[in-house]
């Protein structure tokens, strides 16, 4: 940790609280990212899954002559994706245990949650 880092942390603190804010953790950040469909890396995004799978080609320099995985990138939107991975609307908050089955009745299998992480509250109307 830097030595300026706890004077950075109560210099953001006093205007932050000077004007009505909270500090806020990983929680607020999920809560947030999962409402608004962005992905995280290692979760909806990692070196297996692209974003050409994760549907957010939208972030990508298509444009670029050249970046790390373009030749790759490019093939894999020209003939469609093997896989794309997908949102689920909660119907309530709850928690996901691990051994719950995945919530499809037949179809690829999916990745098993996170042992008793609460699902994120929806504070928006969309």
């Amino acid at each position: 940790m830097s030595p300026a880092a706890p004077a950075l942390w109560d210099a953001l603190m006093v205007e932050v609280t000077a004007r009505g804010g909270l500090p806020c953790g990983l929680g607020a950040r999920d809560t947030l990212r999962t409402e608004m469909g962005y992905p995280l890396h290692g979760h909806e995004l990692s070196l297996d899954i692209t974003p050409v799978q994760a549907r957010t080609g939208w972030a990508v320099g298509w444009a670029k002559p050249a970046f790390w995985g373009r030749d790759v990138l490019l093939a894999e939107k020209e003939r469609g994706p093997a896989r794309r991975t997908w949102g689920l609307l909660a119907l309530d908050r709850g928690v996901q245990v691990i051994e719950q089955p995945p919530p499809i009745a037949s179809g690829p299998s999916l990745p098993r949650p996170p042992p008793r992480r609460p699902a994120p509250r929806r504070t928006s109307a969309r």
